[in-house]
């Protein structure tokens, strides 16, 4: 047999021989050949929408085929905190921690602007000018729903200081800075400062420590009920 036309995925062959004694000459189609496809190429993950899209093309015509395969994702929404306490005028901002693939926040709706609501241009939870407890409701693209509770009140009380060192040595005539870190962050009582001998070492209200003469003191930094104390030696 005389190939005379490849067949290719698409298209039939043809081949064609001659009789050896009479000449006679004897044509047919040869089958087309099956597409020989090449390994999947994702185009598209998949996400809360759609499920994951990909193709393969055969590598010997070059035709290509699209198909979906597996399923959607399945919504999840993780926010940093649920819970929210803030003083009146306060803000805090909306963290989201994970998120399925192609969704996203629609609206945040409140059930009681007075006490509190959420801001998109700025992705903000505010306080309202009212005490009392809001529930915030998170609604995205995909349906899903996360509820938020926000407490304001009038005052935030410290649970926590820290940042300050229990011991530090400062030359006389130097003036340090100490500055407290107050847990919660959004606490609104304030912070004092006070030192035991301020002969040796005097505090301001901002916290800058000035180094009078050579001896030791003890700098207190409280707030609301909350304190802690530094030994500070001047040399």
């Amino acid at each position: 047999w005389e190939v005379t036309k490849q067949a290719t995925c698409t298209e039939t062959g043809y081949r064609k021989q001659y009789c050896n004694i009479c000449g006679q000459l004897l044509k047919e189609e040869t089958t087309p050949q099956a597409h020989v496809w090449g390994s999947w190429i994702t185009l598209r993950k998949a996400t809360v929408f759609e499920a994951k899209l990909h193709k393969h093309t055969c590598t010997l015509c070059g035709k290509t085929v699209q198909e979906r395969t597996g399923t959607r994702l399945t919504p999840v929404l993780k926010l940093k905190k649920t819970s929210f306490t803030l003083a009146p005028g306060q803000y805090e901002k909306l963290v989201v921690k994970k998120l399925s693939r192609g969704d996203y926040i629609t609206k945040v709706t409140t059930s009681n602007r007075r006490i509190a609501y959420f801001a998109h241009y700025s992705n903000r939870i505010y306080a309202g000018n009212r005490k009392g407890t809001a529930t915030l409701t998170v609604k995205l693209a995909s349906g899903r729903k996360q509820k938020i509770k926000v407490k304001v009140t009038g005052t935030i009380r410290t649970k926590k200081i820290s940042g300050v060192s229990k011991k530090r040595t400062v030359s006389v005539g130097k003036s340090v800075k100490i500055t407290p870190k107050l847990t919660p962050a959004n606490a609104t009582q304030g912070v004092t400062y006070s030192s035991s001998d301020p002969n040796v070492a005097v505090i301001s209200e901002e916290g800058i420590l000035t180094a009078l003469m050579e001896g030791q003191t003890v700098i207190t930094v409280k707030s609301g009920s909350v304190k802690v104390t530094c030994r500070v030696t001047v040399r």
